[in-house]
Formats: C-alpha cells, sequence, structure tokens
C-alpha cells in the first residue's frame, strides 16, 4: 500500500439543480473551493442526485466526463431582469479545450450505491470514481473550472454539464522523479540556505586546498564563481568563497522573484477581440524625454503582430507590440530619431506576462525592458528627443483603428520615475492596488487593474483620474459587474447660459445599454452654486433630450460632495451620453459623478 493515498474530492451532482461544486467532505468549510496539490494524484468521487434525491436509476447515462478548463474562459451571467437575481450559474465556455479529460463508461458506473453508504463519506462508495494521477494534476499554481458532464443515450442523447465550479491548483506538490540536473533548480528556505552555507564557509576557513574542499562539498561551477557582492552583485575577491550574506541577498533578490510568475486573477482585466477591441486614455503621458518614466502592464494572447499600447501616429511616439514572431519589441521615435528593442524570447504563448518598459532619457542604456520580473534587453536612448504627440494613448490598438490586440490585459500603470528592480517586483506580486495602498500615488500618472465596471469608462485609482474608455463594440471585462458609475472632473454645466450643455465624452456614448441611473454627486471646485439649477440628463447628443431628474434646491459649496437622487423610471435601450447644464453662472467647474444599475450587462 501507497504511503501517501490519494487525496479525496467527493462531490454531489444534482441533473435538476445543477448547483456550484461543493466537496462534500469539507462542506461545514463557508466558501471552501476544493483544491488539489500539483503533483498530487487526486481522487474524485460523484453521486447523481434528481432534485436532492439519490439516483437509483442510471441506465440512461452513456459515460461521465470530468475536465479541468482554464478559468478565464467563464462565460457572462443571466440575471432576472426585475429582481437582479442570478438565474444562471457562471461555468466556462462549452466550446473551450479542456487542460485535462478523464471519461468513465456507463458499464464501471456503480449502480448499487445507497444514500446511507453516500452519507458515511466512506471512501469509493460513490457511483463514479475517476482518479488523476501525478501527470493529470502536475499543473501550474491557480484556480481552474472543474466540469462534470453526463452523455445521455437513446432518443434523448445529449451532453448536459451537471456541476461545476472552482477548482485551487496548489503548487509545490509535484515530486521530482530523479535528481535536479543543476544547481540552481535546489531552492532552499532562508534559514536553511543561512545555516548551509555558513557550515560550508566554516568548513573551508581552515584548509589547505580550499579548491578541492569545494569539489568535495558539492558546491559544482558556483563555487568557482567570484564573490557576489551584496550591493550590486559584482565581483570584489578573488577567493571565491561565497558568503552568507551574499548568497541570501541574490537568492531573495534574483531567484525568487524569476521563480515566483504572476497569474493576474481571472476576475481582473479586459479581453479584446483583435478586430475592433480597444480602450483609450485621451492625449495623456505626453512624453517630453525630460525626466525619466515607466510602463508596466500584464497581457495573455495567442496573437502575433498586434499593439499592446501606442501613443503618437507616424511622426513622434511610443509603442510596445508583439511582433509577428511574438516577441515583445518596445519601440520609441521623436520624428527623426527612434531606437527599439526586443525580448530574446516569445510570449505569444496565451499565458499571463508581466511587462515593465523603463526609461531613463540620454543615457546609453536608457531603455529597459523587463518581462516577468526579468531583465529582458536594454536601448540607448541619449539621441532621442522628445516624443511629444497630439494623439490620445491607446490601449490594444494603433489609434484604435489598426493592429489590434487580442487576448486579455490587467494592471496598467504609468509612472513618472524609474521603475526598480523592487518596484516591478510589487508591482507583479500585489498588482495596481496593492501598490497604491504601500506606495500611494506619488509619481503616478494613472493606475488601472481594468477590472472596474461593466459599462465603457474604465476608472483609475490613482489622483489624476486619467479614465480610459472602451470601444462600443470588441471589450469585453472578465468579471463584468452589475453596478458602476461615470464621472468627470471640472465640468462646465453652465456653458455659456442657460439651456446650455457639456456632454460627457460626446462623441463617444459613454452610458452602458440596459441600465437605470440611480443617484448623482455633485461638488464644486470653485464657487458654491445650487442644485436646484442643476440638470442631468441622458441623451443621445441629438435634438431629443431624455431629463433623467433635476437635483434638490441643495448649496453645493467648495469640495462638498451633495448626493442627488435622481428619477428610477428612465431605462437606457441604447449607447447614451451623460449631459449636464445648469442655470447657475457658478455651476462651471464642478466634479460630477452618476451611479447607474445594469440591468442586462453588455458583456
Amino acid at each position: 500500500m501507497s504511503l501517501i493515498q490519494p487525496a479525496r474530492i467527493r462531490i454531489a451532482a444534482d441533473l435538476f439543480k445543477f448547483d456550484s461544486i461543493t466537496d462534500q467532505l469539507r462542506s461545514d468549510i463557508p466558501d471552501f473551493i476544493p483544491k488539489i496539490r500539483s503533483g498530487d494524484t487526486t481522487q474524485i468521487e460523484i453521486a447523481f442526485f434528481n432534485d436532492g434525491l439519490l439516483l437509483s436509476d442510471l441506465s440512461s447515462i452513456e459515460r461521465i466526463v470530468v475536465e479541468i478548463k482554464p478559468m478565464h474562459t467563464e462565460q457572462p451571467q443571466d440575471f432576472d431582469v426585475d429582481t437582479f437575481e442570478e438565474i444562471d450559474l457562471r461555468g466556462p465556455a462549452a466550446d473551450i479545450a479542456p487542460i485535462v479529460q478523464k471519461t468513465m463508461s456507463a458499464s464501471a458506473i456503480d449502480s448499487t450505491l445507497t444514500l446511507e453508504e453516500w452519507d458515511s463519506l466512506a471512501e469509493d462508495r460513490a457511483h463514479s470514481v475517476i482518479t488523476f494521477d501525478s501527470s493529470d494534476t502536475a499543473l501550474a499554481p491557480g484556480d481552474r473550472w472543474l466540469t462534470i458532464s453526463v452523455t445521455l443515450n437513446g432518443s434523448e442523447s445529449r451532453v448536459r454539464t451537471v456541476a461545476a465550479g472552482p477548482i485551487r491548483i496548489l503548487g509545490g506538490g509535484q515530486s521530482q522523479l530523479s535528481p535536479p540536473t543543476s544547481e540552481i533548480q535546489q531552492f532552499y528556505t532562508a534559514t536553511q540556505s543561512d545555516d548551509r552555507f555558513l557550515r560550508q564557509s566554516e568548513n573551508l576557513a581552515d584548509i589547505s586546498n580550499p579548491d578541492t574542499a569545494r569539489s568535495n562539498l558539492g558546491l559544482g561551477t558556483a563555487a568557482t564563481a567570484d564573490l557576489i557582492d551584496e550591493g550590486n552583485f559584482a565581483s570584489q575577491s578573488s577567493t571565491h568563497v561565497p558568503t552568507q550574506r551574499s548568497v541570501k541577498a541574490y537568492v531573495d533578490q534574483q531567484i525568487i522573484p524569476s521563480s515566483t510568475a504572476l497569474t493576474p486573477s481571472a476576475r481582473y482585466g479586459v479581453y479584446l477581440d483583435g478586430s475592433t477591441g480597444t480602450i483609450d486614455f485621451g492625449p495623456i503621458f505626453d512624453q517630453t524625454m525630460s525626466s525619466s518614466w515607466s510602463i508596466s502592464l500584464s497581457f495573455r494572447s495567442a496573437d502575433s503582430n498586434c499593439v499592446l499600447l501606442r501613443k503618437g501616429a507616424s511622426a513622434s511616439f511610443f509603442e510596445i507590440r508583439l511582433d509577428a514572431s511574438g516577441l515583445i519589441v518596445a519601440s520609441l521615435s521623436d520624428g527623426s530619431i527612434g531606437n527599439g528593442i526586443s525580448s530574446s524570447q516569445v510570449y505569444n504563448d496565451n499565458q499571463w506576462h508581466h511587462l515593465a518598459l523603463v526609461c531613463n532619457p540620454g543615457a546609453s542604456d536608457g531603455l529597459t525592458l523587463y518581462v516577468d520580473g526579468q531583465l529582458s534587453a536594454t536601448g540607448d536612448t541619449s539621441a532621442i528627443g522628445s516624443l511629444s504627440n497630439p494623439n490620445n494613448l491607446f490601449l490594444g490598438s494603433v489609434n484604435g483603428s489598426s493592429n489590434f490586440f487580442k487576448g486579455s490585459l490587467s494592471e496598467f500603470t504609468l509612472h513618472q520615475k524609474a521603475l526598480s528592480m523592487e518596484d516591478i517586483s510589487e508591482l507583479r506580486q500585489d498588482g495596481s492596488a496593492g501598490w497604491v495602498a504601500k506606495q500611494g500615488t506619488a509619481n503616478l500618472i494613472a493606475c488601472h487593474p481594468l477590472d472596474a465596471g461593466i459599462g465603457y469608462q474604465l476608472h483609475d485609482l490613482g489622483p489624476n483620474q486619467h479614465d480610459g474608455l472602451a470601444s462600443a463594440i470588441g471589450v469585453a471585462h472578465l468579471q463584468p459587474k452589475q453596478h458602476g458609475f461615470i464621472r468627470e472632473r471640472g465640468v462646465d454645466a453652465y456653458n455659456g447660459g442657460s439651456g446650455h450643455r457639456e456632454l460627457i465624452d460626446a462623441t463617444r456614448r459613454i452610458l452602458p445599454l440596459e441600465s437605470v441611473l440611480d443617484t448623482a454627486y455633485a461638488k464644486s471646485s470653485g464657487t458654491a452654486f445650487n442644485t436646484a439649477d442643476l440638470n442631468i440628463e441622458a441623451t443621445t447628443g441629438g435634438g431629443n433630450q431624455a431629463i433623467v431628474g433635476t437635483g434638490p434646491p441643495v448649496s453645493i459649496g467648495l469640495n462638498r460632495s451633495i448626493p442627488i437622487p435622481l428619477t428610477k423610471n428612465y431605462r437606457t435601450f441604447t449607447r447614451r451620453n451623460i449631459a449636464i447644464s445648469s442655470s447657475d453662472p457658478n455651476a462651471n467647474d464642478i466634479d460630477i459623478r452618476v451611479d447607474y444599475v445594469c440591468i442586462d450587462p453588455p458583456f
């Protein structure tokens, strides 16, 4: 008998209810997600029910299929229009290829199972026992979908998914079948590392032949390398003896970050379709190359010859793209002189990757590309002048018209500083929201998880509110929300007198389809004014104005946010703008936020 028994996950699959997967062995733990350690043999025990009653006649089942699928390929949620109640369970899209698939024929089903045997939680007492061996579970850490489906035979032959839910893969479970082929594959805890190298250094202290001793200790080729300096890892000694401090610093700052891959949550970010989808940030980040700056972004794609980020047309511009081979290429041009750098590895492998582009103007190595926390390429910026141009900054296209990106994007940040290796490591591990929580907003131009909302405005977590605007089609939130808001700073609601309006994003229609406006908030950045004169409208920008609501007679003072209840009987059926107007001349420098509820999420 094996000393290590297979891990067990016990699932009740109801053909009527289609419940989310719950591990019956651990059902007393609230919101428990079934877990598999990477590389561990795992046994999936399944019993079939129909509206809560254990099935005794399984003759209509031809076969059972259990699959593990990527988590990011989830279907949108459906809601009851009147109550917003969820009426459809989320699961992976049916046409997405599984990572792992196991099939059991009808002849292997145990139809003698009783409810008492199932409730006993005894091992192997189930209708179906399907085993994932170590090669099946040797997956990267992270969440996946686990689905159970049955094929029904006879005249009603069809495939029905009867259970679906998240399953978590834990790292570190896969055993080594043979010794590592290289010393760099051996990892230790900080305490083990300190103890190991301290003892080795002590053993070498009083001997006459340190070269032979190092060889006997099994240090391999690492023993002949120069001493690593604690500050810059440069050689500072010809003794070749690694110190406790230098090795620990090297492991902490170089080895560990390179072995920890960023895997953004599948809930965050957007998916662009590769033909029309793009995100417009307006004319921000207009670089004169007078100071250092950095860009950080996470992406996932199997595409090539497409643009991740671009600002500028044919003259001055900066750009990050995947070339025809899948290499990451970063390019700068001032209109006459340009330079580009390229990764040595392709990254269109449909896995999440993190990139950071750091620019120090006027330096021979002033352009630096980091991918997944590691230095990938450097370039010369000493001769490149201003990159300033009037074009908007776009994610996923060139000026919203060509070279469209196909894949997922998340965690986009812009910095008016040169990010350090430590900064990049924190961005990879903590995400943009975690960065703001730890570092604050100093030198932060824009900060976007790219997950905020169900509509078209993607909100900036930084103080500048450089919100992005998604294209009308071709952009899907990885996890759309039921509620959202639209905001605009410095609105001139008076705008020349009574009857005049200022439209929020007038040419791009920002309010989602099938949404109801809820509450508006207004704050004056100048002189106080009265909300009785303030109108907030939803409009197509044409002649007809659909009045949504008017404010109560409340004075809005300087830097004080006032809620303005809106009428609830308005519902958009086409994509709309928000129009702000006032007959009060003082309503000329106000910040507006309009909350809405989306009845039928557009993505």
